[in-house]
């Protein structure tokens, strides 16, 4: 990719629309704090970028390796069937085995500049996961190979989500396509999308959580991010607490129930700090 005066100037018109396609005004962001007195907002987590929303996505956009990784996503973009119909597979073997090779290495490219690029290790791993698995929906459809053991209801659940999320990124293209940038046809096709991918954040974050040995391995979660954590102070109070929990538990399993319950909120209250900058980067892969 060229990176010259032109690309900057050139730039500029697609920006202000990304902003107003992306809700991105003069106020706070969803999910992220008001510029403090005499500094800058800061994106909450580790290796976070200080500064504003286009200082962070300037930071991505100069990066070779985020382009490259860019590049692939956009091609995954691409496959888009005329029916909607991402139930069967959509890639010939040999064409995703090399999307599969090329997704790798730029994975692994992003994950040797993570730090100078301010991505923390939770946005990168989630991003991967997404872009794995729509590669995985392209190749075989919704029908996964079988395995010998059944995953926890929660990764199907995630993986539900996959569907939802590549229609959304098919109205954004066919708008961008027609070069709407700007207007609330966008701006709903963004927020949309948007939100799909934080669910499905949020919702992977309890997949990564979910050990087959766990007490939380056979959960259904809610498929509404305004829930999770309701549902996980429900859960909390139903698996440790009570006179029939403190008599049918031994100490020592109700220990190890307690700090499963603790990791996973740990985990999704990371996820939920790391959400603008999730934003920044589906505006970087999306609108830009």
């Amino acid at each position: 990719m060229k990176h010259s005066n032109g690309r900057g100037r050139s730039l500029v018109p697609g920006l202000l629309g990304m902003l107003a396609a992306a809700g991105i005004g003069t106020g706070t962001v969803r999910g992220e704090s008001a510029e403090p007195p005499g500094g800058a907002p800061v994106t909450p987590g580790e290796g976070s970028v200080r500064g504003s929303f286009l200082t962070r996505t300037s930071v991505l956009w100069s990066s070779p390796r985020w382009q490259e990784f860019r590049r692939v996503w956009r091609v995954l973009d691409e496959f888009t069937p005329e029916d909607g119909d991402y139930s069967r597979s959509h890639l010939e073997p040999k064409e995703a085995e090399k999307l599969r090779i090329e997704l790798q290495d730029a994975i692994m490219g992003l994950e040797s500049v993570r730090e100078e690029l301010g991505l923390g290790e939770t946005e990168l791993r989630l991003f991967s996961r997404l872009a794995r698995d729509r590669l995985e929906l392209l190749s075989y459809g919704v029908r996964f190979p079988t395995t010998r053991m059944m995953p926890p209801p929660v990764h199907d659940q995630t993986f539900d989500l996959v569907p939802v999320i590549e229609a959304r990124i098919d109205t954004i293209r066919e708008l961008r396509q027609r070069g709407l940038l700007t207007g609330p046809e966008m701006q709903g096709a963004f927020e949309a999308l948007r939100n799909a991918a934080e669910l499905y954040c949020l919702l992977e974050t309890v997949n990564m959580n979910t050990g087959y040995d766990g007490r939380l391995r056979d959960q259904t979660w809610p498929v509404d991010a305004d829930r999770i954590q309701d549902h996980l102070d429900s859960l909390r109070v139903s698996m440790t607490s009570g006179p029939a929990v403190s008599r049918d538990t031994p100490p020592d399993d109700l220990e190890r129930i307690e700090d499963e319950f603790r990791r996973l909120e740990e985990s999704l209250d990371d996820t939920r700090a790391r959400l603008p900058l999730i934003r920044d980067m589906l505006i970087s892969l999306e609108l830009i």
